[in-house]
């Protein structure tokens, strides 16, 4: 902290005002020392990924060559893109819950419509399944009466 503060001091910062109202001078300063912070915690990002990556090479025998490079100021800026990403998606959860009910509602319905459409089809089956037992039974039924009425009718008088 005592040499963030120092950062601050070299830049034109001596104290924080707590009027609302700034001046370009202040917002200038406010920008520098932003910049300084960001390059700051970039370099404590790289020294620690080169420690964690020193760690691992003296331990587990890697060699640098199997490290991927990052660059960390594209890391924190990720980070920040994330965190506004994130803003952004609790903001839209109520709109994706309702996305999400009405998807839900609409495979239902389909999944209705299906069922309908089988019983209906299984009843079609079963209904062209009994016409034909029907009608296997009635040219049963008339070969049947056929066979004994011939049965049933006189003889011929032999020529005799």
């Amino acid at each position: 902290r005592g040499d963030m503060k120092k950062h601050w001091q070299s830049m034109g910062w001596n104290e924080i005002s707590k009027s609302r109202i700034k001046d370009v001078t202040y917002l200038e300063s406010l920008s520098k020392c932003q910049e300084l912070h960001r390059k700051q915690a970039e370099e404590l990002l790289g020294a620690l990924s080169a420690l964690q990556a020193g760690d691992l090479m003296r331990k587990n025998g890697f060699t640098p060559g199997d490290f991927v490079v990052e660059d960390v100021g594209v890391s924190l800026d990720a980070d920040a893109a994330a965190e506004a990403m994130r803003a952004e998606n609790i903001m839209e959860q109520e709109e994706r819950a309702a996305l999400r009910a009405s998807q839900q509602a609409e495979f239902e319905e389909a999944e209705a419509d299906d069922a309908q459409r089988r019983e209906a089809e299984s009843k079609r089956l079963a209904e062209e399944q009994k016409l034909a037992e029907e009608k296997e039974a009635a040219e049963v039924w008339a070969m049947m009466d056929r066979q004994h009425r011939l049965e049933n009718l006189p003889t011929e008088p032999s020529e005799n």
